[in-house]
């Protein structure tokens, strides 16, 4: 049975103040330590939470065009490994344009 809901583009998560979880559809789901930024990736489904008893402030970017596309080709964003130094170095200088 699928979970969360599904995006038509990706997005780019940030979340500080706390730890959470995160399920794609048919994984595990996984801890998602604080101040982790990861991607969401068009047509997935997926579901991502805080700790209840915590909460999170939480920062996302939409976005879709060529170049997420072309960085999925070239093996740069795969939703196997969601998070990663590029993502995080791409979505802090977009965020600071913001």
């Amino acid at each position: 049975m699928a979970v969360g809901v599904a995006i038509q583009e990706f997005a780019a998560i940030h979340h500080g103040n706390d730890d959470g979880e995160r399920a794609p559809d048919g994984w595990r789901p996984t801890t998602i330590p604080e101040g982790s930024i990861f991607l969401l990736f068009p047509g997935a489904r997926h579901r991502y939470a805080p700790h209840r008893r915590t909460g999170w402030v939480e920062h996302w970017i939409e976005c879709r065009g060529g170049a997420f596309n072309f960085a999925c080709d070239a093996g740069s964003a795969q939703p196997e490994q969601p998070s990663s130094s590029e993502i995080s170095e791409l979505f802090t200088s977009i965020h600071a344009l913001a």
